[in-house]
């Protein structure tokens, strides 16, 4: 399901216009985005998003065999909690 298809049913469901919908899943991704660079995300029940910083480090390039840097970064991880498991799993 991408978001256009994700507007359209939850405003079926809902009652509310493709517009309102649309509106709060931005916003809802905006203040998401924002949060993840100092805290984590709860979202729903039992998807939980953080941020992890990963270190410098060398690599290979598989092609050359030559080593590269690779800087530091912040990467997003994501925790599924028992009850998104057990959805999936029905």
């Amino acid at each position: 399901m991408n978001k256009v298809e994700m507007i359209k049913e939850v405003a079926l469901q809902t009652g509310f216009t493709q517009k309102d919908v649309k509106a709060v899943i931005e916003a809802v991704q905006d203040v998401t985005f924002a949060t993840l660079a100092n805290d984590e995300v709860k979202l729903m029940d039992g998807v939980t998003l953080y941020s992890v910083h990963k270190d410098a480090r060398t690599a290979r390039n598989p092609r050359t065999g030559e080593t590269v840097m690779v800087d530091a970064k912040n990467a997003v991880k994501c925790k599924f909690g028992k009850a998104i498991k057990e959805a999936v799993n029905a």
